[in-house]
Formats: C-alpha cells, sequence, structure tokens
C-alpha cells in the first residue's frame, strides 16, 4: 500500500452535509472512503483506525497509529453491532501487551 492511501484512510472523516447520524444504525457513525472510523460512539483502536463490525459481534480494523491489524470473529453470535463486552476485554489485553494506551471512549 503506498503511504499516501494509508494517510487518507487514516485520515478524520468529513461529515456529510446532515451530519453523521444514521438512521438504520441509530446513531453517528463515522465512515470514510468505505470503512468505519473509530468515533466517540463506535470506538475500536486509536483514532486513524478504520475498519468495519460485522454481525454478532465480530469487528476487524486497521491501526495505523499502534502497527495492528486486527479481526475479532465469534462462533457464538453477540447482541451487540460493537462493543461486545469480550471483544472489548481481548481488544485491551492487545493494546496493554504491545504497550500502547486503548481510548474505548475514543476507540
Amino acid at each position: 500500500m503506498r503511504s499516501e492511501t494509508l494517510e487518507l484512510l487514516a485520515a478524520a472523516a468529513i461529515p456529510p452535509k446532515r451530519g453523521f447520524h444514521d438512521q438504520c444504525l441509530h446513531g453517528d457513525v463515522q465512515f470514510s472512503l468505505g470503512f468505519m472510523k473509530s468515533s466517540p460512539a463506535w470506538p475500536f483502536g486509536s483514532a486513524r483506525s478504520f475498519g468495519a463490525p460485522g454481525s454478532g459481534g465480530a469487528l476487524g480494523f486497521a491501526d495505523p497509529t499502534a502497527g495492528l491489524g486486527y479481526a475479532y470473529v465469534t462462533s457464538q453470535m453477540g447482541t451487540r453491532l460493537t462493543g461486545d463486552p469480550r471483544d472489548v476485554a481481548l481488544r485491551s489485553a492487545i493494546y496493554s501487551a504491545i504497550g500502547q494506551s486503548v481510548a474505548h471512549a475514543h476507540g
């Protein structure tokens, strides 16, 4: 991947004309270049992270700040789109192990 591409993916999302509120997901969701961005409403990784949630609590993202690629997939469906307690505990342990702080309030 070219460094210019990574910088564009890691950049903050530009708010749409009517703001970040998503009527289908019932919340403020930030997207940029087809990827979900970490935000206070949908936190994962650092502010530069980009990725996508999946069904039942699955989550995949890249965190350029930590140099981390992350994927969480479970065989048992959870009830949350993001923030599954099992996933949050795993992310906390990974970030702790690599010496990075986890900002659950913003990724």
